[in-house]
């Protein structure tokens, strides 16, 4: 599959032609999600696969939505803390 970086955040479009190979670097696999690196654009995929939902971001992005999924992390251990409803 050919990709080209197409706006903000290095967004890909799909089937574009592209003059260079592209080098993919798996990041993560625990199912049912998976991540991985365009390392080329250096953009982030993250797929969830059961629900065919794909994500494509910057560094800047991933970073992002890493600090807020490590805060709803955090939150959900102090909600299934004993006492706590």
């Amino acid at each position: 599959m050919k990709r080209e970086k197409t706006g903000k955040g290095g967004r890909l479009a799909e089937n574009d032609e592209h003059p260079h190979e592209h080098a993919y670097v798996p990041i993560v696999s625990a199912e049912p999600l998976s991540a991985y690196e365009e390392a080329v654009h250096r953009v982030i995929t993250i797929e969830f696969l059961d629900r065919g939902l794909s994500l494509n971001l910057d560094y800047d992005e991933a970073l992002q939505l890493a600090a807020v999924t490590q805060q709803i992390a955090e939150y959900i251990q102090r909600r299934q803390q004993p006492g706590h409803a």
